[in-house]
């Protein structure tokens, strides 16, 4: 009884080590090629987060890791960029620090179905085995070039713009 215990309070802890603590929905020039959505590693261990599934409720992808580390360090971040991000020359170039990892859309070319919805949306991601999970929500847009972002890291649900 007591390891049966265990294994299922392992299983709700790790449901919240993952938190989507950004969203650029509404970017600055090129609407799909310039979204984005940040991760964060709310555990005391690494995560990896490759394979793992990113849903806006309608389209389903699957992350790729693209660069830089490949695990994302305890109470540490993780972008999450559009396939068609242009990393020489789009509006994020020389900001991204090399010591975030990377990560990208291996099913098709924009998040979600279509891109991201600037007037509201909910977006989703997951680990292959849904053991750990989180969502983030908005219902209204932002101005261009603004995004969603989490405010408390230890808030399941705080946003801001």
């Amino acid at each position: 009884m007591h390891k049966i215990s265990l294994v299922l309070l392992s299983i709700c802890l790790q449901a919240s080590d993952i938190r989507i603590s950004e969203v650029m929905s509404n970017p600055a020039g090129s609407e799909y090629e310039n979204e984005f959505i940040e991760i964060f590693n709310a555990s005391e261990g690494v995560i990896h987060i490759n394979g793992w599934v990113l849903t806006d409720g309608s389209g389903v992808d699957t992350l790729s890791y693209l660069s830089g580390p490949v695990e994302i360090e305890p109470r540490g971040y993780a972008l999450i960029m559009d396939p068609g991000y242009d990393f020489l020359g789009g509006p994020y170039a020389g900001i991204i620090p090399d010591s975030i990892p990377l990560y990208t859309l291996s099913t098709d070319a924009s998040f979600g179905s279509g891109g991201l919805a600037n007037s509201g949306e909910m977006v989703r991601i997951y680990a292959p085995d849904s053991t750990s999970w989180d969502e983030m929500s908005w219902s209204v847009s932002t101005d261009n070039g603004f995004s969603w972002e989490r405010e408390n890291m230890d808030s399941p649900d705080s946003l801001v713009i």
